[in-house]
C-alpha cells in the first residue's frame, strides 16, 4: 500500500493531536528523565488536592445511574434493536469484558492492597497496624476500590455510545454519544476531538498497566529465579513480550485473539483463587474474613466514597481512592468504546449485568481468597511475606505469596501467565479501538472491531509500539512507578467532563429512547411491505 494512499484513510484530526504528544512525551521522558518526573508530581499534586471530590461525586453519580437503567423499564431494550442476535457466547464476553479491563490491576494489587491495609491501616479507620481488627477491615476497603464504583466508571460511557451507535445508526465514536446534546453536529468535529481525548487518555490507561505490570513480572521473576540480571533489560524483553502477541491478536480479529487468550486468563483466575482457598492456609479463615468483608462493605461503602478527610488530611483518601477513581476515569473511555462493539443482541441490564455486577463478584473472590490468606500467613507469624513486601514493594508481593504456598512453582508460573495475559487483553482491546477510532468510517469494518485493511494493520502496530514505548519511559524516569501512577491522574481531568457529559447523556436517551432508536423505523417499515 502507497504511503499516499494509506494517509488518505487516517482521520487527521483524531490520529495527530495525540499522536504527537505520545511522541514529544516519549522524547522527554528519555531525555529529561527528572524534569519529567517533577513536572508529573507537580500536576498529581494540585490534582489530588483540588479535584478529589469531583472524582468521588461523578463515582457515585454513575452508578446510581446505571442501577436506574438496569433495573427500570429501560433494562429491557435490546442493542441493535429487538431482533438483534449477540456475536459472542455469554461466558466468552464476560472473560473478554473482565480480563481487557482491569485483571492486570487485579494481580498487581491483588496481594499488595489487602496486605497494605492490615499492616497500615488508615489512620481514621482506628485500628492497630497488625492487629487482628486491621485484619478484618483490610478488605472492606478493598472491594470499595475494585467493586461497585469502578466498574460503574468503566461501563457508563458505553451506555449512550451503544445506544446511538447500534440503534440510533451512528458512527463508531465517542461523539455519537453526545448526539442528544448535539444533533448531527456530534458526528464531526466533536467526534474528532472525543475520540482524540480518548486516545490520549491510554497514556494514563494501558501505558500505566504495562509500566506496573513490567516491573511486577521483572522484579517477580527475580525473587523466584534468582536471575541476576539488569532489571532495564530484563524490563525490554518483557515488554516486547506483551507488543509483539497484542499486536498479532489485534490483527487476528476479536473472535479469534482476544477470545482464546481472555478465556484461557480466566481459567488462570479460577485456578489461582482456588489454590488461595484450599491451598493458602486457612480455608475457614479465608471464606469467613471474605464473607464478613462483603457485609463490611455495603455497610460504609456509601460514606467511604464519598468520605475527603476534611480535618485529618492523612493523604490516604487521596493516594489510595482518589487515585484509583482517576485511574478508571482515564482508561474508561476507551474501555466504553471497546464494550460497544460486544453489546449487540444484548438488553441494557444484561449488559450492565455483565459489564458492572458480574465482575464485582470475581473482585471479591480474588481479593478475599488471596488477601485473606497472606494476612492470615502474617498472623500465624510468617515473617518472610512481610520482610519481601518491605524491601521488593507491591510489585513482589503477589510472587512473595504464592512462594509461601505449596507447589509453589507450579503456582508462580500460573502466576505469571496470569500477569502476561491480563496485559495481552487490555493492551490488545486497546490497540483494536485506538485503530478505529484513527481510520475514516468507511475504512472500519462495522461488523468487528479487529478491521481487515492494510491500514488498520499499519495502525495496531504505530499504537502497539507507542504504548508500549510509554509504559516503558514512565517506568524509565526518575519517578519510576510513581510516574506511571501520576500519569493516569493528570488524564483525569478533561476525561471526567466528557463522561459526565456521556452520563447526561444516557440520561435523556433512556427518558424517550423511541426518539433516538431507528431500528424502530426499520421495523415499521418491513410491516408496511
Amino acid at each position: 500500500m502507497k504511503m499516499k494512499q494509506l494517509w488518505s484513510q487516517i482521520n487527521k484530526r483524531t490520529f495527530l493531536a495525540p499522536a504527537i504528544f505520545f511522541i514529544i512525551v516519549l522524547i522527554i521522558a528519555f531525555g529529561f528523565p527528572t524534569q519529567f518526573a517533577d513536572a508529573m508530581n507537580t500536576a498529581l499534586n494540585w490534582s489530588l488536592s483540588s479535584l478529589g471530590w469531583v472524582w468521588l461525586l461523578s463515582a457515585s453519580f454513575f452508578l446510581l445511574v446505571l442501577l436506574w437503567l438496569a433495573f427500570g423499564k429501560a433494562g429491557n431494550i435490546r442493542f441493535g434493536g429487538k431482533d438483534a442476535v449477540p456475536d459472542l457466547p455469554t461466558w466468552k464476553w464476560f472473560c473478554i469484558v473482565l480480563t481487557s479491563g482491569m485483571a492486570a490491576g487485579c494481580c498487581y494489587y491483588g496481594v499488595t492492597e489487602p496486605l497494605s491495609f492490615f499492616l497500615s491501616p488508615p489512620a481514621f479507620s482506628g485500628a492497630e497496624a497488625g492487629s487482628a481488627v486491621a485484619a478484618e477491615q483490610s478488605l472492606r476497603y478493598v472491594f470499595l476500590h475494585w467493586c461497585l464504583h469502578p466498574y460503574a466508571i468503566y461501563t457508563i460511557p458505553s451506555i449512550a455510545v451503544g445506544f446511538m451507535y447500534w440503534n440510533g445508526k451512528r458512527r463508531f465514536s465517542l461523539g455519537a454519544g453526545l448526539y442528544p446534546f448535539f444533533g448531527a453536529k456530534a458526528d464531526g468535529r466533536i467526534s474528532d476531538w472525543t475520540n482524540a481525548l480518548a486516545l490520549a487518555g491510554i497514556m494514563g490507561g494501558c501505558t500505566t498497566v504495562i509500566g506496573l505490570s513490567s516491573d511486577q513480572l521483572v522484579v517477580g521473576l527475580k525473587y523466584v529465579t534468582g536471575w541476576e540480571i539488569s532489571a532495564d533489560v530484563l524490563a525490554v524483553i518483557i515488554c516486547l513480550i506483551f507488543v509483539v502477541p497484542a499486536i498479532l491478536a489485534a490483527v487476528s480479529g476479536l473472535h479469534k485473539g482476544i477470545a482464546l487468550i481472555s478465556t484461557t486468563n480466566m481459567y488462570i483466575y479460577i485456578f489461582i483463587c482456588a489454590t488461595a482457598l484450599l491451598l493458602g492456609g486457612n480455608a475457614k479463615f479465608v471464606i469467613d474474613n471474605t464473607v464478613s468483608s462483603i457485609g463490611q462493605y455495603f455497610q460504609f461503602a456509601v460514606g467511604q466514597s464519598l468520605y475527603l478527610e476534611p480535618a485529618q488530611q492523612t493523604g490516604w483518601v487521596s493516594g489510595w481512592t482518589i487515585f484509583y477513581f482517576a485511574w478508571w476515569l482515564v482508561a474508561c473511555p476507551l474501555v466504553g468504546l471497546f464494550q460497544v462493539k460486544m453489546a449487540k443482541g444484548r438488553t441494557l441490564r444484561e449488559f450492565i449485568l455483565v459489564n458492572m455486577l458480574a465482575p464485582c463478584i470475581f473482585a471479591v473472590a480474588w481479593f478475599g481468597f488471596i488477601g485473606s490468606s497472606a494476612i492470615k500467613m502474617v498472623l500465624d507469624g510468617n515473617t518472610e511475606l512481610v520482610d519481601v513486601f518491605q524491601t521488593l514493594g507491591s510489585s513482589g508481593s503477589l510472587f512473595a505469596w504464592m512462594k509461601q504456598l505449596p507447589f509453589s512453582g507450579v503456582i508462580c508460573i500460573a502466576g505469571f501467565l496470569a500477569v502476561l495475559f491480563s496485559v495481552i487483553t487490555c493492551f490488545e482491546s486497546q490497540i483494536m479501538t485506538a485503530t478505529d477510532l484513527c481510520l475514516n468510517q468507511n475504512e472500519v469494518d462495522t461488523s468487528d472491531i479487529s478491521g481487515n485493511k492494510k491500514a488498520s494493520v499499519v495502525m495496531k502496530i504505530f499504537w502497539g509500539v507507542i504504548v508500549c514505548g510509554m509504559g516503558f519511559a514512565l517506568r524509565y524516569s526518575k519517578g519510576g512507578l510513581n510516574s506511571v501512577k501520576t500519569s493516569s491522574v493528570i488524564i483525569a481531568i478533561p476525561t471526567t467532563v466528557l463522561v459526565i457529559a456521556l452520563a447526561f447523556a444516557a440520561i435523556k436517551i433512556f427518558r424517550n429512547p423511541e426518539k433516538y432508536d431507528k431500528t424502530l423505523e426499520a421495523e415499521e417499515d418491513c410491516k408496511k411491505k
